[in-house]
This record gives C-alpha cells, sequence and structure tokens, in this order.
C-alpha cells in the first residue's frame, strides 16, 4: 500500500497515520483501517487499498449520506467494504446501524472491528 510505517515499528501495533486534515489512516496488526469524518468530503476510491473504513459519527443526515455513497457505488472493492460507524457525538438510529457491519466508541482498542473485518474479508 505504500503506507510510511514509523522506525522500530513490527507490523503488530496499533498506529495512527495522518494523511490530510479529512482523512487519517489506522493500523492494527496486518489490518489497515481508513478513518474519516462524515463532515468532510473525500474521494471514494481512497478506501479501495484499506481492509475497513471508520466514520466518525458526528451528525445522523452526514453520515447516513456518506454510507449510503460508498454502499451503492459502482465497484465491488469500495461497495463490499466493511464499515464502522466511531461514536463520537451520540448513538446513531438503528437504519445506520443496520448498514454498517459495526460501532465503536474506543478507537484505542481495534480488537473488535479487527475480528469483525476479518470474519467479513474470509467470506469474500
Amino acid at each position: 500500500m505504500g503506507i510510511p510505517q514509523p522506525s522500530g515499528c513490527n507490523g503488530n501495533e496499533k498506529h495512527l497515520f495522518i494523511m490530510n486534515n479529512t482523512v487519517q489512516t489506522l493500523k492494527y496488526e496486518e489490518l489497515t483501517f481508513l478513518r474519516v469524518s462524515d463532515r468532510y468530503p473525500f474521494h471514494l476510491d481512497q478506501i479501495k487499498p484499506f481492509d475497513g473504513v471508520v466514520i466518525e459519527f458526528t451528525e445522523k443526515k452526514s453520515s447516513m449520506e456518506l454510507v449510503k455513497n460508498i454502499r451503492s457505488h459502482n465497484q465491488q472493492s469500495v461497495y463490499l467494504t466493511p464499515l464502522f460507524l466511531y461514536r463520537l457525538y451520540g448513538e446513531p438510529d438503528k437504519l445506520i446501524a443496520r448498514l454498517v457491519d459495526g460501532t465503536t466508541s474506543n478507537l484505542g482498542d481495534l480488537k473488535p472491528i479487527a475480528d469483525i473485518t476479518r470474519k467479513i474479508k474470509s467470506r469474500m
């Protein structure tokens, strides 16, 4: 993927790489997640090389629009990507929760979303 690793990384730790103001990369063991905000636009094609996407849930309407855009994308490598909501400001409603693969309120522990991601990827 070409994501730079800090010196001393053995690939088993969790790392945060800032790509720009609106997207970040989260690394957990062998998996790499794209962290995006529902408030700022980004190109959906940026999702392709990642194992999953963590969406900062800040507002129902913008989060729903982003999830719908990803799930209705014309490329399989985008619409089948595991999606997770990072609950910063409240709980998502049931509709959006059904369109994603999980939620988290703690990015300090990526193990739960990593386990779900591995399970999804094993079925693809």
